[in-house]
């Protein structure tokens, strides 16, 4: 199968998706739907489960699926050599090291603010539109380079990483930094930096339950209803792995 028809079959595809019955009325559905939406006053979050569950008592599915391929990870071997290599850069190794023990998803890192970290206890308060509000936790060791980083940036600034411009740190700035420590330790994997999340929900996958990894990952619609949980009966399986 030559290029031109894989393109044409991917069109084919897209079509069956995209056309409709013409003797539906699209229009009063939408409508009646949302004054449905509208009375509950349901969240983006909740509207998006409520269509899944739908879904699913309507056993619609979708005309076809898109295979996911595995990403592959970093060995710790490999690990240990960026963080090796950023040790010249603290800024750089913290937000390394954060991303390999939090499983942050670098938006997340990145609009972290002084006020969400909770050094005593040892945990982060993440809040983002995405998943909604969760807390993850941090090991002891890391407690001393967070200070540090707190007391380096600019008092006028409320996040906890910013750049030299005094500007809270970017994910272009992250992706950056991460290749090119990854081309100076010859690794030769897509290193990224939600490379580190897979890498963390896979280490946390085999010691903490099912639902422990969702309160912490933030993998799960609707957690704000997690979000009162105390994490810190994680905090004991998570510091045997990461102290």
């Amino acid at each position: 199968m030559n290029v031109l028809t894989k393109k044409q079959d991917n069109l084919t595809h897209q079509n069956q998706i995209v056309q409709f019955p013409k003797n539906q009325d699209f229009e009063k559905a939408i409508k009646d739907i949302s004054l449905i939406f509208r009375k509950y006053g349901f969240s983006y979050q909740q509207t998006k489960y409520i269509v899944r569950q739908a879904r699913q008592k309507c056993d619609l599915n979708p005309a076809y699926e898109t295979k996911k391929t595995l990403p592959v990870l970093p060995s710790g071997e490999e690990l240990e050599l960026l963080l090796k290599i950023s040790e010249k850069n603290p800024t750089h190794w913290l937000i390394l090291k954060l991303l390999m023990v939090c499983g942050l998803r670098i938006s997340e890192l990145t609009n972290i603010k002084k006020k969400d970290i909770y050094l005593d206890e040892g945990k982060i308060f993440i809040s983002t539109s995405k998943t909604g509000n969760r807390y993850v936790l941090f090991p002891k060791s890391l407690r001393v380079h967070l200070i540090r980083e707190m007391q380096k940036t600019n008092s006028g600034t409320e996040y906890i990483f910013v750049s030299r411009l005094h500007k809270p740190f970017t994910r272009k700035g992250a992706w950056y930094f991460i290749k090119e420590y990854a081309k100076k330790a010859n690794i030769n994997k897509n290193l990224h930096p939600h490379i580190f999340r897979h890498w963390w929900i896979t280490e946390m996958s085999q010691i903490l339950s099912e639902k422990g990894l969702e309160v912490l990952s933030g993998n799960k619609d609707n957690l704000d209803r997690y979000i009162h949980l105390n994490v810190s009966k994680f905090k004991e399986v998570y510091d045997r792995r990461f102290e």
